[in-house]
């Protein structure tokens, strides 16, 4: 995917890839949004909102939420923009600030409710696809009204399948 991406987005040069496999390598929430996902957008938030807001005295977790909320705002206005027929303001934010409160509770929770030598085997030996895969299902239904509900209803499988005509999608709906 990152070699036709290149190609199609910079005429054959070559750029870094945006996502590294967060789905399916990402032990955590944490690892998957700041390690893995969007790193261009990651980059960008944590130059311009979390650093900030650390030398300004603010702690981790408050950095932490403040650059999600960000996160949230530049999605509501790619959305306004992108999914105007099906957008619904302040979804895009919400869902971001819960991914945030989610990711410091994951943290919390492995911090305080797991002994230490629990937490130092598992490091070691817990697959991670086993565990992306347990993380993914476990918001996706939860949180899909916020975020991804509104790409679907917009259109968006129609617009990839006119871009891409070989690619067979079928309507999806979701309450």
């Amino acid at each position: 995917f990152s070699s036709l991406s290149n190609i199609a987005t910079t005429g054959g040069m070559r750029t870094e890839p945006a996502f590294e496999n967060p789905l399916l390598q990402s032990r955590c929430f944490a690892e998957a949004w700041g390690a893995r996902w969007n790193l261009p957008v990651q980059l960008l938030l944590k130059r311009t909102i979390y650093v900030p807001a650390r030398k300004n005295g603010l702690g981790r977790s408050l950095s932490a939420i403040l650059t999600f909320f960000a996160s949230g705002l530049l999605h509501e206005y790619n959305f306004s923009i992108h999914n105007r027929q099906a957008y619904e303001p302040v979804k895009a934010t919400v869902f971001f600030v819960l991914m945030g409160l989610l990711m410091m509770g994951e943290k919390w929770a492995w911090e305080n409710l797991v002994p230490l030598r629990v937490r130092q085997i598992a490091a070691g030996y817990i697959p991670s696809v086993v565990i992306a895969t347990a993380l993914t299902f476990s918001v996706s239904g939860i949180f899909n009204r916020f975020f991804i509900k509104s790409w679907l209803e917009s259109g968006f499988l129609d617009a990839a399948r006119e871009m891409l005509p070989h690619l067979s999608c079928t309507h999806v709906t979701i309450d």
